[in-house]
């Protein structure tokens, strides 16, 4: 059975003899936020994935956002939602973040000063 688990409390969710699951969000694909999101999960390993494999393969579950973070209905989230109640690890300091998105950072600097992309550089395998 697939299930989706909580990158910040690791809850897991899936459908199991019919019972209901918890609502899971998708880490959004707004850099911005995704930023946001990536930092309150505290989970160092999540600020080294690009933005498109966040949002395909990780979730956080209901219990860390406020009801005004939901829509009417509560069954989606609202374009400014963050997570902000029950944080399990502490933050991720900007000095982590701060090549956050990574594989548009490599890129950049890839193309701009000539460095070679290899598997076992820095945070985000760079290496002059």
């Amino acid at each position: 059975m697939a299930y989706r688990k909580c990158e910040i409390c690791g809850l897991r969710s899936g459908r199991k003899d019919g019972m209901k699951r918890y609502f899971m969000a998708r880490f959004p694909l707004d850099e911005l936020r995704c930023k946001e999101w990536v930092k309150v999960a505290g989970n160092e390993d999540l600020a080294y994935l690009p933005i498109q494999k966040l949002h395909q393969l990780k979730f956080v579950c209901g219990k860390h956002f406020i009801n005004s973070d939901f829509k009417k209905k509560g069954t989606q989230l609202k374009k400014t939602a963050v997570p902000s109640i029950r944080l399990t690890s502490k933050p991720l300091t900007d000095s982590i973040l701060a090549e956050f998105p990574c594989h548009l950072f490599k890129e950049q600097q890839a193309s701009q000063e000539g460095f070679q992309l290899i598997k076992s550089g820095g945070p985000c395998g760079l290496m002059p």
